[in-house]
């Protein structure tokens, strides 16, 4: 091993236990995007602990925060998430992502001053990645300008370097159907039934899984069914998340509309 790598691994090492006790305690706490105060306070306080100068608050977001290290040279990024799902808590594993992170700029800053070279790293805390675009209001905010490289590491439940990843392509088409409303007990003639048309969409969505490739996912809600019981619904709409190593099953999803 380098040294460089031994610097990297002792830096670690050293932080370890607080950065399984961070990753521990951001996993007891599931926060919603832009909701994630308690991850936010919890990680700027672990940073400081480690004498990094630290930005709370980052870009006027509030669950966001940056620290950097260096002077010159390039810089790179480590993104940091922390949000939690709806329910079903940190399942998507974000509390890895920001321990992922955390730990890899400690190792980057570790190497830098062992190598008193100029360049900079910076732990950068990307709210709200579940839907809320926050990495979108960051880079509006010009949270990436003059950055060189921008990295981050997503758990799974399998050893993924050098393989196909389900992440590689992800697309998220909305769908909506327009009908006619009209009262469902006195006049259902007189509809045109838009729910209908989305149920049935999605049933055959379904039926189509046993044929997709083992790496490809496609996974929907109905996000809109109309308003009361006895009107015919005249929108309706549903959300899937495709998911393939190509964009080959885009145009095969689209084709089945």
């Amino acid at each position: 091993m380098s040294d460089v790598s031994l610097v990297m691994q002792a830096a670690i090492d050293e932080a370890e236990a607080k950065l399984s006790e961070l990753n521990l305690d951001i996993h007891s706490h599931p926060e919603l995007g832009y909701q994630e105060h308690h991850a936010h306070d919890a990680i700027v306080r672990a940073l400081r602990s480690l004498g990094f100068t630290v930005t709370p608050h980052a870009y006027d977001i509030p669950t966001s925060f940056l620290a950097d290290y260096g002077s010159g040279g390039r810089l790179v990024v480590f993104n940091a998430e922390y949000d939690a799902l709806p329910k079903i808590g940190h399942a998507c594993g974000h509390n890895l992502i920001m321990t992922a992170s955390f730990s890899g700029f400690i190792a980057a800053t570790a190497a830098l001053k062992h190598s008193g070279k100029p360049g900079r790293v910076r732990l950068l805390g990307t709210p709200a990645e579940e839907g809320g675009g926050g990495k979108a209001l960051l880079i509006s905010r010009g949270a990436y300008e003059g950055v060189d490289a921008c990295v981050m590491a997503h758990p799974t439940n399998m050893t993924a370097m050098g393989k196909t990843s389900l992440e590689r392509h992800h697309i998220q088409p909305p769908l909506t159907v327009k009908g006619k409303e009209s009262h469902a007990a006195a006049s259902p003639w007189n509809g045109q039934n838009a729910l209908d048309a989305v149920v049935g969409g999605y049933v055959h969505v379904s039926m189509i899984r046993h044929a997709l490739y083992p790496a490809e996912r496609v996974h929907g809600i109905i996000t809109q069914s109309g308003v009361k019981n006895n009107i015919i619904p005249d929108i309706a709409s549903v959300n899937y998340g495709v998911r393939a190593p190509t964009m080959d099953i885009g145009s095969r999803f689209y084709a089945i509309k």
